[in-house]
């Protein structure tokens, strides 16, 4: 039977739409905190409720006629649905109440009377007193339905759960400021008051369960997810911030909203147009894909945009479409790009889908050159480049990265046998043999496929020209064992010399990897020709212990020297690593040799403490000298305190910026100055001003008032600044934009710049758009490359005609409208900025400067080139005969002499290159 007495739910005179708006306020409680599946059934119930009560007036003579009754349990619901178990380990977040000023909080039977005090409302415990329901359903009086009123609430009232005991509470803060799940002392207990609800002012906070709830900052690294928890999901908009540099601005780069299920707490689904950022998206892989999810999968159409490191601008270079109804299945044509697609490798595979596997020919091009055709059919092989019926690689492969490739066998997906792995300098060159090995043959077998085994030379990460690397080893069971060298080759025609190495251990546990053990010469992550950086120390069970020297030469000429270091403290209960103590001498990441910055100071428990200094050496002087530094603060983690010099992150002997201002517990405070050395002193070239106020809004490090800040590039011979203001972090107003150059004496001249307007509200976050007349700098503007773009911005989107200007020197200074284009206001295929071209362009090459003069000149349609596009020139000594057309080019950018169509797309290219590597 259930157990029930007091009723105070409804009340036996509501009408049809106040019964109505509470059928609707209990699911939306329900679909927050489903407990049990009877509750999801309690919701379709409460629908077909609604529907029932239209042809009668009140709920009780529904109730007594039995017309909607089928069984107690349904009766019990129906009537106590607001009763909800708070202190359930299952309720994780309070519901928001905005139709009643109170409630109960009871389980069946422990909070079933209600009583005043002083006209306040609140509820006692009582014996559980059981309801009982015979062939007709009994309902009880009147005076049993109790229906809230507003009441000025001075009060609220805790229950103990374990001693049923009531406690009163004074002094109880104003509406809106309630949680339903509170803890005073060991007990746990219930409060309630008026009006209860969330109110979220606070950013990463967590619940009792350790659940992220509420809105949320997420760093890492250069990037900042921003959104909202809930019970640990994320919901609603979420946005994705980006920075290239530490010094700079996050620009939002990404991101989309996120939908919770109604039905299942647990489950919360990606809903909405949506920007995502690639898995290995960083500095020089800017990647994106821009398309649709719907409940959770993707579909219709998905657009892949890149961008250099240097540029602003987005393009687009691949995508294609998701089959609705299906989870995330690809069909019909693809461009994708490669896991490692990155500035100097990009490689991408044009290819077709059909239910989500790849059929028929797949091109392979690197940086624009078509370097491999594989065919894929989905029941048989046709030939060597295959994938199985189960979407996996077997038989021969041919796989490329650049200027490397690999060659081996596949079988069920997995390597086995011989590797071998060949590189040329240039398609001009022919292929060498630089490396390989055996993976275990027995490659069916899941545990043992893909393991290497024997000997091997594998190339570094970022085998290049001037970082040829390799290291020389054996595996065993996939592990690398005993002694592995580590060979270095200045030139592609010098032989390979050993730098490094040492030795590997197999641990105790065989789950673990080998672990590096004894002496070990290791190469910094960025070794190459300029930057010839070692590390000599020891190993013991894979960690560093005892004293590390840091080695360098300028060239292969001139010996190593001792240039940095310090010691490892032997932390026994860091798994992983042992930590920096004591005095160290580290070198900068960007270190070689125009950039040689040593950071020196001391290390406490692996963490910076008090004063480091910076020191730099120019590359033609011996002796280094101190240019900056400041102090950490002791007992934080490598947290910044007080005035500090820092450099910029591009500082080098042709580039020496440096910021001076100070920091306050780890965040950069009032002004700082920025400084340039161009001869023998520092002067004061820019800077600004810092919120003193750092908890403002939630944000820290706020740009506020004037400020004069450098190009990303900036150096001797690209002298520019921007000069505007800030307010709350955000450009607003007129932004100039001034060049330093050298001629005839230095000058100092305003080149270009336009006006930011600020949208939105400061605590939801503002943006700042362009809009207006501007006149903005080439990506590669220097002093022989002076190319601007004029033209009109509406809401950061172009818009109407822009010019390209270009400035230059002969027989005189000149200044040419050399290039440009109209652009679409309201273009359905906008680029990832928002803009699109349309009509007649000229557009320049990216190495267009004072000795490369080169243009393309073509149409676009809806943001699209289509048909012929010439390639023009002009010889940099001969200006006045001017542009001269050198050839047609492809939509790939692949030059060939003569006409071609981007319509044809390169079709004949293509076949003609198949039949060469038949």
């Amino acid at each position: 039977m259930n157990q029930l007495k007091n009723l105070n739910y409804v009340k036996p005179n509501l009408s049809f739409l106040d019964h109505q708006k509470k059928i609707v306020y209990d699911f939306k409680i329900f679909q927050f905190f489903p407990k049990k599946t009877s509750f999801h059934h309690f919701i379709m119930q409460a629908k077909r409720l609604g529907e029932d009560i239209k042809e009668s007036k009140t709920v009780i003579s529904c109730i007594q006629q039995n017309r909607f009754v089928p069984s107690q349990e349904l009766y019990q619901l129906c009537v106590k649905s607001l009763i909800i178990n708070m202190i359930d380990k299952n309720i994780q977040q309070l519901v928001q109440f905005e139709e009643m000023d109170y409630f109960k909080i009871p389980d069946p039977g422990e909070y079933n009377t209600v009583k005043y005090t002083n006209s306040i409302p609140s509820y006692k415990f009582g014996k559980e007193q059981k309801l009982k329901m015979g062939s007709k359903s009994t309902t009880p009086s009147p005076s049993d339905y109790y229906t809230p009123y507003t009441f000025t609430q001075k009060n609220i009232f805790r229950f103990g759960r374990e001693r049923r005991q009531q406690f009163q509470i004074n002094n109880v803060p104003g509406v809106g400021k309630y949680n339903l799940q509170l803890v005073y002392g060991n007990n746990k207990g219930v409060t309630f008051g008026r009006n209860l609800q969330v109110i979220d002012k606070e950013i990463n906070q967590f619940n009792e369960k350790m659940q992220k709830v509420g809105q949320w900052n997420e760093k890492r690294s250069n990037f900042t997810f921003k959104g909202k928890y809930v019970n640990g999901k994320k919901v609603g908009r979420w946005d994705i911030y980006f920075r290239r540099r530490e010094y700079e601005p996050f620009e939002m780069i990404g991101g989309g909203s996120y939908y919770l299920d109604n039905y299942d707490q647990q489950q919360n689904w990606k809903d909405g147009k949506w920007i995502e950022l690639s898995d290995g998206f960083k500095k020089d892989s800017q990647v994106t894909h821009n398309g649709e999810y719907k409940n959770g999968n993707k579909v219709g159409k998905w657009d892949i945009f890149y961008r250099l490191q240097d540029k602003k601008e987005f393009e687009q270079i691949g995508g294609g479409s998701y089959k609705e109804g299906e989870e995330n299945q690809k069909d019909g044509k693809w461009i994708e790009l490669s896991d490692g697609f990155k500035d100097q490798i990009q490689i991408t595979y044009n290819g077709q889908y059909k239910n989500g596997k790849k059929v028929g020919r797949w091109d392979e091009n690197t940086n624009g050159q078509l370097t491999n055709i594989q065919i894929f059919q989905l029941d048989q092989p046709l030939t060597s480049f295959l994938f199985d019926e189960f979407n996996q690689k077997t038989g021969s492969w041919i796989e490329w990265e650049g200027n490397l490739y690999s060659t081996g066998e596949y079988k069920n997906g997995k390597r086995i046998g011989e590797w071998d792995i060949f590189w040329r300098l240039d398609q001009k060159k022919s292929f060498e043999k630089i490396g390989g090995g055996l993976y275990d043959i027995e490659g069916e077998k899941e545990q043992y496929g893909n393991q290497k085994v024997g000997k091997w030379i594998e190339l570094s990460d970022d085998f290049k020209l001037d970082s040829q690397v390799t290291y020389n080893g054996e595996y065993k069971n996939g592990k690398k064992v005993g002694s592995w060298e580590v060979y270095w080759r200045m030139d592609f025609k010098k032989p390979q010399v050993q730098i490094g190495g040492g030795s590997y251990k197999l641990p105790e546990n065989e789950k673990l990897l080998s672990q590096k053990d004894g002496k070990w010469i290791e190469l910094s992550d960025g070794y190459k020709l300029d930057s010839q950086v070692t590390y000599n120390g020891v190993y013991e069970k894979g960690k560093k212990v005892g004293r590390w020297d840091i080695f360098w030469r300028v060239d292969q000429k001139r010996p190593l020297e001792i240039i940095g270091g310090g010691t490892y403290y032997e932390d026994h209960s860091n798994v992983k690593q042992n930590w920096k103590d004591g005095k160290w001498i580290e070198l900068s990441d960007g270190f070689k040799k125009d950039s040689q910055v040593t950071h020196n100071g001391e290390y406490k428990n692996g963490n910076k403490v008090g004063r480091w200094d910076i020191i730099y050496r120019h590359s033609d002087k011996k002796e280094f000298e101190q240019i900056g530094g400041g102090s950490y603060k002791e007992g934080e983690e490598n947290q910044k305190d007080g005035k500090w010099i820092e450099l910029s992150d591009g500082f080098k002997d042709s580039s020496q910026v440096i910021y001076k201002g100070e920091y306050k517990n780890g965040i950069k405070v009032g002004r700082w100055d920025v400084l340039f050395r161009q001869l023998k002193t520092f002067e004061q070239i820019g800077g600004g001003s810092y919120n003193d106020r750092i908890e403002q809004y939630g944000k820290v490090n706020q740009k506020n008032g004037r400020w004069v800040e450098l190009s990303d590039t900036f150096q001797y011979s690209n002298q520019v600044t921007y000069n505007g203001e800030y307010k709350n972090g955000k450009k607003v107003g007129r932004w100039d934009i001034f060049y330093k150059y050298y001629y005839e004496g230095w000058k100092i001249e305003k080149i270009g710049g336009g006006s930011y307007d600020v949208i939105g509200e400061v605590m939801e976050g503002q943006v700042h758009q362009k809009n207006g007349k501007w006149i903005e700098l080439s990506d590669h503007f220097d002093s022989s490359n002076q190319v601007t773009y004029v033209g009109e911005y509406k809401n950061d989107q172009k818009v109407g005609r822009w010019d390209i200007i270009y400035k230059y020197y002969y027989e005189g200074w000149k200044i040419e409208k050399i290039g440009g284009g109209l652009y679409d206001e309201n273009g359905e295929n906008q680029d990832a900025q928002g803009n699109q071209k349309n009509g007649k362009w000229i557009e320049l090459s990216d190495s267009f400067n004072n000795y490369c003069q080169v243009t393309y000149k073509g149409d676009y349609t809806d943001g699209k080139k289509v048909g012929r596009w010439d390639q023009m020139k002009r010889d940099e000594k001969n200006i006045n005969e001017g542009f001269i057309k050198m050839q047609q080019c492809s939509n790939q950018q692949i030059q060939n002499s003569g006409e071609q169509n981007y319509d044809n797309d390169l079709n004949q290219i293509k076949q003609s290159q198949l039949k060469k590597n038949e």
